[in-house]
């Protein structure tokens, strides 16, 4: 778990976790808000709560054990800040390494319903933003390689092994270095990416009207043409599987000839649901 002093650090330079973020891949945050949180305009505001937080930091023990035990290594925490030794703002924060090994030990917890996230252990098929972690945490550490340690609900437990990328890490070191100082530095934000973005940006209205340029004419005809578009289409959808249905009735089925190209049949609930065969 983080100490105060490392959290207020975090404020002055880009840490692991965000760099997912810098590269626009985080799910959790945009460009644009990191920007708010790192030039003082916004606190940084927590993914989970603290209950939930000290849940996730005491599995990271139970984690790191069945690692050690497993693959038969030694552990140890890394308490201090590690910082970048050419990029001074970039630094991380450690779960653990392999003593006698320039190996990093990612700990991760992750609830059940995120299982389709992770792929097969021993891979390197983890979540983008755990990968991006991890090799930003490599460079500056200077390490070989690192590996994901995960459990998914409360007994899956996987691993992912990451060799030092240096494709991957020159990518991270160019974005850091461009998000920190063309943004940070400059003062400059970078350009919205989402509307919660632009609900930011502009939180309040000033009571003013702008006349319309030709391209935003356009905009707001081509905006109005596809919802209609949409609209209609889901409407004649429904029309026509209100047929299909009708048609079937208590059968199971449409066939065309050995094919089965449409059914309406009844789950584990006793509900029954229209599935047609694409491409028919």
């Amino acid at each position: 778990m983080l100490t105060v002093e490392q959290k207020e650090a975090r404020k002055l330079g880009l840490g692991a976790t965000d760099c997912a973020v810098v590269l626009g891949l985080s799910p959790y945050k945009t460009p644009y808000e990191l920007w708010l949180e790192k030039t003082g305009r916004a606190e940084e505001e927590p993914i989970l709560s603290d209950d939930r937080l000290h849940l996730r930091h005491a599995h990271e023990e139970t984690i790191a054990r069945e690692y050690a035990r497993r693959k038969n290594v030694k552990l140890r925490r890394v308490n201090q800040t590690v910082v970048h030794r050419r990029l001074p703002f970039m630094f991380c924060n450690l779960d653990r390494v392999v003593i006698g090994q320039k190996r990093i030990v990612e700990c991760k917890s992750s609830s059940g319903f995120m299982r389709f996230t992770w792929g097969e252990t021993g891979t390197d098929n983890a979540p983008i933003y755990y990968i991006l972690q991890v090799q930003h945490q490599i460079a500056c550490a200077e390490y070989d390689d690192g590996e994901i340690a995960a459990l998914i609900d409360i007994d899956d437990y996987r691993t992912y092994p990451l060799p030092r990328n240096e494709k991957i890490i020159a990518k991270i070191e160019d974005a850091n270095e461009r998000f920190w100082n063309e943004h940070v530095l400059a003062d400059v934000p970078p350009p919205p990416s989402t509307r919660g973005d632009l609900k930011l940006m502009y939180p309040i209205n000033n009571g003013n009207f702008i006349e319309a340029t030709p391209e935003m004419l356009s905009f707001i005809t081509q905006r109005s043409v596809i919802k209609s578009s949409i609209k209609t289409s889901e409407t004649e959808v429904e029309g026509l599987e209100k047929e299909i249905i009708q048609f079937i009735a208590d059968n199971d089925g449409i066939k065309e000839g050995e094919k089965v190209i449409a059914t309406f049949q009844a789950n584990k609930n006793g509900t029954r649901s229209l599935r047609i065969k694409e491409g028919k």
